[in-house]
């Protein structure tokens, strides 16, 4: 028996969910001022002999577009009202990310959004504070009210490695919120894997700020996901056409699987580009580790 409970405990330990979470300290209240003045926080990698291998083809693409149109924010079951802005400090300076609604309490944003280890430069974790969300904000203005975070969740492996080769695969998280905090709006359900992202149409959203756009409106772009980064180590992350700027980082990559109707789930958050290639945006690969990720941390904050 004790040894059908070790070998119980390794497997466990061997597939079981592995993250890390923090509070989210507050030191201070945004003004719009502040808002404004944040600055994107964005991942630019060198690139090597071989960064992004092309998979079969990307085409058709549409690089993105900004949403203008309010009723992209405020309409009926509007799409913009489940993505939004994300605003939070980091060594004493203000930064901007991109999120969306994975569930009645819980944002999907990307790793380095909420979370700092860059190889030895930063030795120790650094988490964010201040971190704040704004469904549907556009052109300044936040129709549905600004959400503070209570918990900062990130993969244990991003913990770990942060932006070197081995923490970058795994460039997601999770914001923790008081229950049924969006409990009004539509949710992103978490997609199954995708077996074969160059087959897939992909559709990502962020409100990149570096230009030529500005940060004040949500972007739109798809493509197939044609492109792996095999120069780093598996699960490789995949790469779609998408011309998405700094700030753009944590916005999610849907997927229709509507069958009469759209219905969209996330399979994959904006995380990367390399720079040598601007135009192709990449996410970590969301697969079963990302599942048991997202309803580990949903079970402990129900």
């Amino acid at each position: 028996m004790k040894g059908v409970l070790f070998i119980l405990l390794i497997a466990l330990v061997a597939f079981g969910s592995a993250y890390k979470c923090n509070v989210n300290v507050l030191t201070s209240e945004w003004t719009e001022e502040d808002m404004l003045n944040a600055i994107p926080l964005d991942m630019v990698l060198n690139a090597t002999n071989n960064t992004g291998v092309t998979v079969p083809a990307c085409a058709p693409y549409q690089l993105c577009q900004t949403q203008k149109d309010t009723s992209f924010y405020t309409g009926d079951k509007a799409l913009g009202k489940s993505v939004g802005k994300v605003f939070f400090k980091l060594g004493g300076s203000s930064y901007v990310c991109s999120a969306s609604i994975g569930a009645g309490n819980l944002v999907w944003t990307a790793g380095h959004c909420l979370y700092e280890r860059v190889g030895n430069i930063v030795t120790q974790p650094r988490w964010a504070t201040d971190w704040v969300f704004v469904n549907a904000y556009y052109n300044t203005n936040e129709p549905y009210g600004r959400r503070t975070a209570t918990k900062l969740c990130t993969t244990d492996q991003f913990y770990q490695y942060g932006w070197a080769n081995n923490g970058i695969p795994f460039d997601y998280a999770l914001a923790v919120f008081p229950v049924q905090t969006f409990a009004a709006f539509d949710y992103f359900d978490l997609a199954k894997p995708v077996s074969n992202p160059a087959n897939q149409m992909y559709e990502s959203y962020g409100y990149g700020q570096a230009a030529p756009f500005n940060g004040l409106w949500d972007n739109y772009c798809h493509s197939y996901a044609c492109k792996e980064a095999r120069d780093l180590p598996a699960p490789y992350p995949i790469g779609m056409t998408s011309d998405n700027t700094g700030g753009s980082s944590g916005g999610p990559w849907l997927i229709d699987v509507g069958s009469t109707s759209k219905k969209y789930e996330i399979t994959g958050v904006n995380s990367f580009k390399y720079n040598n290639d601007p135009d192709q945006m990449y996410s970590s690969r969301f697969d079963d580790r990302t599942a048991t990720f997202f309803k580990d941390i949903a079970s402990a904050n129900l």
